[in-house]
């Protein structure tokens, strides 16, 4: 009877053990392991009894003492979060927080020798449960279930007693730029280039920046880039210059208030309805490759709503404004051109940066960006691109592949070096301007309408010299357009149009109000005798060296 009561005994029953080999039951009951043969299942099963309580209270120990690791045991024994201890692995795993200059605001960033990453509370949560998963122990996943859980610990609030970074990041200066490859940094000046080794330097660079493949010197005159450039400028060498250019200016992050532009890509032709194709997407995309861009849909940027630049991230060096709609408002970008860009995300704070720090702009538009006056004119720089490419004939059928995706390594070494040259020209001779075909028509046809253009566009729909009723001239424009008189018999539009239409050509406009001859409201243009000649412009050299 008293065997099969100890058989019975489980590890419920066992209130401690004793000095003399015996286990104390809960029931106050006192039983001598000795009291039993050594090899008795009696004695083995007391034994196992007694282990099972030693290891139990080992662990209980291990539990309530409180390690390295930022989670223990507590007296409960259960698992809890030491924030002291929190901090210290987070700054020992390179997590950080940064101010960026002259912000009041900070984000999260994450530290990696030379190369410094922005991250946030989801992306800390993620690292955080991949290495508790990682280094659990025999399937215990409770540390892992309670940060799983742990809403608090990934709160930016929380998240904020990591110690802030005073980071200082390499960047581009008035006279030198940087690109950052996987195997080195490329220096480059007007007239020369340089080699750096990241080991080399002590600045920090923008991990999304990196450039992800080697760099490797070689000829850039074979370039399917550069030869693109060039037929995008109509083979027209002036106008390649200066699309060339306006490629070196992106590729160069240094800008200050006094300097820094919009870069508008325009189409060469006069459409209603556009269709585009033009190259402007593979310009921007030949970026992408060497700077951290981000896009935004043009057609639906909304300038009112809070979140608006949301994708954009903290080291974008070009933010483009992709195709945007006929009617795009330009002055919605003079803050950020001038002041520089705030960064809104949900549910994390503002993030302000000033000019030096903001994103160059580019703008592609099938249409033109309306605006005049000194104000736009200090803020923007535009590009024509010609139809040499369009919906019918693309660079994929002109080359024999696609770009980017189908070149080969030599062709990448020699975009590379190509983009360092278009730096070194821009560099060298800043901003290049031209006469371009249809840049200014576009915005004369944008400012009087298409119908007004095609009215007067062979100067032949008034008398000239001479004092014209204007009552006469719009009655022969509503003749040829009738769809025009909705829109063109406000007296102060009709004065608009045709002091535009003088502006434009170079004319001389004079208009009043007179009873004699019945006039009424009159206006007089007066036409020059001779026009301008058609500059001789030199053919492109593919081996000219310059460019």
């Amino acid at each position: 009877t008293m065997a099969k009561k100890i058989l019975e005994l489980t590890f419920e029953d066992v209130f401690s053990i004793g000095a003399d080999d015996s286990l104390i039951l809960k029931s106050g009951e006192s039983i001598l392991i000795a009291d039993y043969p050594l090899h008795s299942k009696e004695n083995q099963h007391l034994r196992n009894l007694a282990g099972l309580y030693i290891d139990s209270k080992k662990q209980l120990s291990a539990k309530q003492e409180k390690p390295l690791h930022y989670l223990y045991y507590n007296r409960q024994t259960k698992v809890a979060l030491d924030p002291i201890r929190y901090r210290f692995w987070l700054e020992k795993n390179n997590f950080a927080k940064y101010f960026p200059v002259d912000s009041r605001t900070y984000t999260f960033i994450k530290i990696e020798g030379k190369l410094i990453e922005e991250t946030n509370e989801k992306r800390i949560k993620d690292y955080i449960l991949e290495d508790l998963k990682r280094n659990s122990v025999g399937g215990n996943y409770e540390f892992y279930n309670y940060m799983a859980l742990e809403k608090r610990a990934f709160t930016p609030d929380f998240l904020s007693q990591i110690e802030s970074s005073p980071v200082e990041f390499k960047k581009d200066t008035a006279d030198t730029g940087y690109f950052y490859y996987k195997n080195c940094i490329v220096k480059v000046t007007a007239n020369n280039k340089e080699i750096i080794q990241y080991s080399d330097v002590n600045e920090y660079v923008w991990k999304n920046q990196v450039i992800q493949r080697d760099y490797i010197e070689n000829d850039h005159h074979g370039s399917e880039f550069r030869t693109f450039l060039y037929l995008v400028a109509a083979k027209d060498m002036n106008k390649y210059k200066s699309i060339q250019s306006a490629l070196g200016y992106m590729l160069h992050s240094y800008k200050t208030r006094a300097n820094n532009k919009a870069v508008i890509l325009n189409d060469m032709v006069i459409s209603d309805n556009p269709d585009g194709r033009s190259g402007k997407g593979l310009f921007c995309e030949g970026i992408s490759h060497m700077k951290k861009l981000d896009s935004l849909n043009g057609k639906v940027v909304d300038f009112s709503r809070q979140f608006n630049l949301q994708t954009v991230e903290l080291g974008c060096q070009v933010l483009v404004f992709d195709d945007v709609k006929r009617n795009f408002n330009f002055e919605n970008l003079f803050s950020l051109i001038t002041e520089g860009i705030t960064l809104e995300y949900k549910n994390q704070p503002a993030v302000k940066l000033p000019v030096e720090k903001s994103p160059k702009i580019i703008i592609t538009t099938n249409y033109t960006i309306g605006g005049v006056g000194g104000s736009h004119e200090a803020r923007r720089f535009e590009v024509e691109f010609c139809n040499y490419f369009n919906v019918n004939y693309t660079p994929e059928m002109e080359f024999g592949h696609r770009f980017f995706e189908e070149w080969s390594e030599i062709e990448w070494q020699r975009f590379d070096n190509f983009m360092i040259r278009c730096l070194q020209v821009y560099l060298q001779n800043g901003l290049i301007t031209c006469q371009w075909d249809n840049i200014e028509l576009k915005k004369y046809i944008r400012l009087v309408g298409s119908s007004w253009h095609e009215f007067t566009k062979d100067h032949d729909f008034m008398e000239y010299n001479t004092k014209v009723s204007k009552l006469s001239i719009f009655n022969k424009f509503y003749e040829e357009f009738p769809d025009a008189k909705k829109y063109y018999t406000d007296d102060r539009k009709k004065h608009m149009v045709i002091e535009s239409y003088c502006k434009f050509h170079g004319f001389e406009f004079e208009e009043g109000n007179t009873t004699a001859f019945n006039l009424g409201r009159w206006a007089m243009v007066t036409k020059p005798n001779a026009d301008g000649e058609i500059p001789n412009v030199p053919f492109f050299n593919p081996n000219e060296s310059a460019f």
